[in-house]
């Protein structure tokens, strides 16, 4: 082999020769690949101390009004059950009843008619609340509700006893055991016996408080005439009834016999 004067040349160095290798992994996805986020709600948001005191306030305001109304239900039907006194109940009664008829002499065409007695009664009960009823076969006929001195058809007197009178119609007259015809209107006050009331004429029932208490009691009467107007034809017969009641609730009836 021949000598060669020329030592073998090196690489020429190219400074600008890319340092890094050749394969270069790109740090994005390709383009067009679109990569998936998972999404997460947002954190909820606390509710201000201001918020919660207002809800507060309001559900009790609202609990207060629902609980006053059901406690009002309540004090009401307690109050109806009770009416007649703390502890008890709508009184009951007990009547008797004596019919009579007017003397020829009396010249009262109310056809007579029946006097009912009290003679006894369970419980305290004010004339003011009490109704008297007269009913034929059930239907109401004549009613005298809410006994007191303040209706325009009454008339009393202020003697020993007061009596309530319901007007049947015509002139009002009664006559004093004898064949003297008084007049008898809500005008007057007249001192009237037990036995004046079977004399009355042109009323429908008298309510007699015996001993002025203001309250239905033993010895106080009721008397129903038979002919209201004096036609000569009855509107009370025996067979109807009799009923008293207070506030609503019967405490006691009798059948006219």
């Amino acid at each position: 082999m021949g000598y060669n004067p020329y030592p073998p040349q090196q690489p020429t160095y190219d400074p600008y020769q890319q340092q890094y290798p050749q394969t270069y992994q790109q740090p994005y996805p390709a383009p067009g690949t679109v990569t998936a986020v998972p999404y997460a709600p947002p954190p909820p948001r606390k509710m201000r101390t201001s918020t919660k005191v207002i809800i507060i306030v309001v559900v009790v305001v609202v609990v207060m009004i629902v609980v006053s109304f059901i406690m009002a239900a309540i004090l009401m039907v307690y109050m109806q059950d009770f009416s007649s006194g703390p502890g008890t109940s709508t009184p009951s009664i007990s009547m008797v009843q004596n019919p009579f008829t007017n003397p020829s002499s009396s010249q009262t065409v109310n056809g007579g008619g029946w006097q009912l007695r009290v003679v006894a009664i369970s419980g305290p009960a004010s004339l003011s609340s009490v109704t008297v009823n007269i009913k034929s076969s059930g239907t109401t006929m004549n009613s005298l509700s809410a006994v007191s001195t303040t209706k325009s058809d009454l008339s009393y007197t202020a003697a020993s006893m007061d009596w309530y009178l319901l007007k049947g119609g015509g002139s009002l007259k009664y006559v004093d055991g004898g064949t003297t015809v008084k007049n008898l209107d809500s005008s007057t006050s007249k001192d009237l016996s037990a036995g004046d009331f079977e004399t009355v004429q042109g009323a429908t029932l008298i309510v007699i408080d015996i001993d002025g208490s203001g309250t239905l009691s033993a010895g106080d009467m009721v008397y129903v005439y038979s002919d209201i107007d004096g036609n000569g034809s009855p509107e009370i017969e025996s067979g109807d009834q009799v009923e008293l009641s207070m506030t609503g609730a019967v405490m006691g009836s009798v059948n006219l016999g």
